[in-house]
């Protein structure tokens, strides 16, 4: 065990004096004099404990100052120590002092660390545990390792190995120190993989630090490691194996090292997948495919390979369901298609509560902490950012690049992107907090679907989207949550209930004169009357521009959805009145216009009972293929795939904003 040992000795009193100078002017919260002067002569003796013998006790003495300390006060008692501390000979204690930021403690990590401590007060104690620890905390040499075999898995370029006095084992990643080496490679396939493996190293190293602060045991323990004489225009970072782990691709059954299969039972078994996914969205992660995500012991689902983080990052709520969703659906990948079969759950209660709990661990200073310390060693090491390709975006469309020129443009690049992502990310746990409180909805929805839903949705606003569905929140309907807990939108949902109700209340007699109509004198054009109606009320409320109306109106497939619409009201079903028939037709034509909030509000307002009944036709009648024409056709979800190429050229030629009447 190293000993810290300084030129000049910390005294106590003076030590204590110095410190309740400092905090009494820093502006803690819900402190006295009496608590500051406490902090400060318990600071002193523990420092002073540290600077002469560093041990595991005495790092848990100084860990237990800040137990009661919220992240806000312990920045600034830790600005205080680092202030006092400024000289060069205590640089090794600095590093220290800004432990209990990265090594916050939570309820896990107390556990962890007190069977440490049971281990060290055994008579059988190594202290070989505690040198393994800091070494897994430091940068190394890669004289320190030894190579077991070649990375199986990625696109970076590296190597298996283990380390020599542990033999653990470790994926050593490299990269270029400078620009230089790898405009040298003449091959361009191979210098834009070493360009990228130099911008996936560092984004992996500076995240590496966060990704442990947020998930604790479910991050690897990564740093750098300094290369041989012979690699020497070469850097490494070492990534910690995980114990009893498999990949999650792995875990599915599938052979496709990025893919899962949706139909494996045991993702059932998961915990934590909601966990993952929330520290991707703050730290940016771009790339959290089933390669990337490991399952250790059975069921807890952990995290590797940061390289493609700090990329993808989320301007609003929009913006991060859509780029989530695109991942969850890709058919390379197969998370929805797991969420669909009920075998993966990304559960919103379990998303959103991780998620704001990683809002209380990571602030903006933290961030400046990691980056700063994380630079230091690269600039230590030899690397040279100049000539960096980094990109990143803050929606699901283009990627931003930037050429990083110098160190302080490294730093500013990743602190200012990564801060700006985590002011949007409590902005967009607002909303999540809102929609986890959604209390009338199926358990498929809460379970995955609430992703697939609003990521398709035209509504974004969780509580008009809750009264647009007939959605609960809390108990109470969407207006009486939102007056009663003073929501800012609240104007909004008012304005949101009436035009949805204003549009039934002016179909309404619409409807009332087809059904009074008698059966044999319900005409073609009878039926093409009301959905004109129809058309020109969705203009009126600018659903609908005047040109897309016309388009509409000239389509073949409008003129079919007339048809079907009179075949299925003159159906004889004494037991489904008009009202529920037209709505059911209704709900149709909205889904065809790409109006789903409204399909789904005429589909909501069907009673149960007709609906029953015309499911239940629908499975009776199956095999009659006359009225398995007609009720399939009146389906909300039907979408014609029998329109004609006139059709379809002409109307993307007529209107530029065509609503996909033929999609």
């Amino acid at each position: 065990m190293k000993v810290l040992m300084y030129k000049k000795e910390i005294t106590e009193s003076i030590l204590a004096k110095q410190l309740f100078e400092s905090l009494a002017l820093a502006g803690l919260s819900k402190t006295t004099d009496e608590t500051i002067l406490s902090l400060s002569q318990s600071l002193a003796k523990t420092l002073n404990s540290i600077s002469k013998s560093f041990s595991t006790s005495s790092l848990e003495e100084y860990q237990k100052c800040f137990s009661n300390f919220n992240d806000h006060d312990l920045h600034k008692v830790l600005k205080v120590l680092k202030d006092t501390f400024a000289e060069d000979e205590y640089k090794e204690l600095r590093n220290i002092i800004e432990l209990p930021l990265l090594d916050r403690l939570t309820t896990k990590f107390k556990i962890e660390r007190e069977k440490e401590l049971s281990i060290q007060q055994s008579p059988n104690f190594n202290n070989s545990s505690i040198e393994e620890l800091l070494r897994d905390k430091n940068v190394s040499k890669q004289s320190e390792f030894f190579q077991t075999g070649d990375k199986q898995d990625g696109v970076s370029a590296g190597y298996v190995a283990n380390e020599k006095l542990s033999n653990n084992t470790f994926l050593l990643k490299k990269f270029y120190k400078n620009n230089d080496s790898v405009l040298a490679i003449m091959d361009p396939a191979e210098r834009q993989k070493a360009q990228n493996d130099v911008r996936d190293a560092v984004q992996e190293l500076l995240t590496s630090s966060m990704y442990k602060l947020l998930l604790y045991g479910r991050a690897p323990k990564e740093e750098l490691v300094t290369p041989d004489e012979v690699n020497s225009d070469l850097l490494y970072i070492r990534s910690k194996f995980f114990e009893n782990a498999v990949l999650l691709s792995e875990f599915s059954g599938s052979k496709n090292s990025i893919h899962i299969k949706a139909d494996a039972k045991n993702l059932q078994e998961l915990e934590g997948f909601e966990k993952i996914i929330a520290s991707c969205h703050i730290l940016g992660e771009a790339d959290y495919h089933p390669g990337n995500l490991m399952v250790q012991d059975g069921k807890t689902v952990v995290k590797i390979d940061h390289g493609r983080s700090m990329m993808q990052f989320h301007k609003d709520f929009e913006s991060m369901v859509k780029s989530t969703y695109n991942i969850f659906n890709h058919n390379q990948i197969g998370y929805n298609s797991a969420i669909q079969a009920g075998n993966l759950s990304f559960n919103i209660e379990k998303y959103n509560a991780a998620l704001n709990q990683m809002l209380t661990q990571l602030d903006e200073y933290q961030i400046d902490t990691v980056v700063e310390k994380k630079a230091s060693e690269l600039q230590k090491a030899g690397f040279n950012p100049k000539g960096l390709m980094a990109k990143v975006r803050f929606d699901d469309e283009t990627f931003m690049h930037t050429t990083i020129s110098n160190y302080q443009d490294f730093k500013a690049f990743y602190k200012d992107n990564v801060k700006e992502n985590l002011q949007n990310m409590r902005r967009i746990a607002q909303t999540t907090d809102i929609i986890s409180k959604f209390s009338n909805v199926s358990p498929e929805f809460k379970n995955g679907r609430w992703l697939k839903d609003f990521a398709i949705s035209d509504i974004k606003e969780p509580v008009i989207y809750a009264s647009f569905h007939n959605i609960e929140i809390e108990g109470k309907s969407a207006l009486e949550w939102a007056i009663s807990n003073k929501y800012h939108a609240v104007e909004n949902v008012i304005k949101a209930e009436k035009v949805l109700k204003g549009i039934e209340d002016e179909l309404f007699p619409l409807v009332q004169r087809l059904q009074d109509t008698p059966m044999k004198k319900l005409t073609l054009k009878k039926v093409k009357q009301f959905y004109d109606s129809v058309l020109t009320s969705f203009e009126q409320k600018q659903y609908l521009t005047q040109q897309e109306v016309k388009d509409i109106q000239e389509c073949l497939d409008y003129k079919k959805h007339i048809e079907n619409t009179t075949a299925f009201i003159k159906l004889n079903i004494e037991s489904i009145s008009m009202v529920d028939k037209m709505r059911y037709k209704l709900a149709t034509f909205c889904n065809i216009l790409s109006l789903p909030s409204k399909a789904k509000y005429f589909m909501d307002r069907i009673t149960p009972e007709s609906l029953n009944i015309i499911q239940q036709l629908k499975k009776d009648i199956s095999n009659s293929s006359g009225f398995k024409k007609v009720l399939l056709k009146s389906s909300p979800n039907y979408k014609s795939n029998t329109h004609s190429t006139y059709s379809i050229s002409k109307s993307k030629n007529d209107s530029n904003n065509q609503k996909g009447i033929l999609m």
